[in-house]
């Protein structure tokens, strides 16, 4: 599987989906990553670290969403990101439910709550 993290972009936050142990842990079972840069920057991560875990690090994030089959984030995927044939990996934040899973139902996607 092709596994995609971008950055956070939601004010005041600072959590990142993948942690360079997660990125060698895909990895290391045959799973190819791939991170914007700075996706963990903020988290105290360094491209390096990512790099050095087996992840391949791009600038491109429309890049990132077109190779990958599985987005994960921290927050919800905006309407932008939403792309088909692509898994959203995220929390989903409870008291939008309503309103998220109206937005998915008009775009042809799915979100499952966990």
């Amino acid at each position: 599987m092709k596994i995609g993290c971008v950055k956070e972009i939601k004010h005041h936050e600072y959590r990142v989906g993948l942690t360079p142990s997660c990125v060698r842990s895909y990895v290391s079972r045959g799973h190819g990553v791939k991170m914007e840069s700075g996706a963990g920057d903020a988290a105290g991560f360094t491209n390096k670290e990512y790099a050095l875990a087996g992840a391949i690090i791009s600038s491109d994030k429309k890049e990132i969403f077109d190779w990958s089959d599985m987005i994960v984030k921290v927050k919800e995927p905006l309407p932008q990101d939403i792309v088909d044939n692509v898994v959203h990996y995220c929390v989903a934040n409870m008291p939008r439910v309503v309103a998220l899973s109206s937005t998915q139902a008009l775009t042809s996607t799915t979100i499952f709550m966990v």
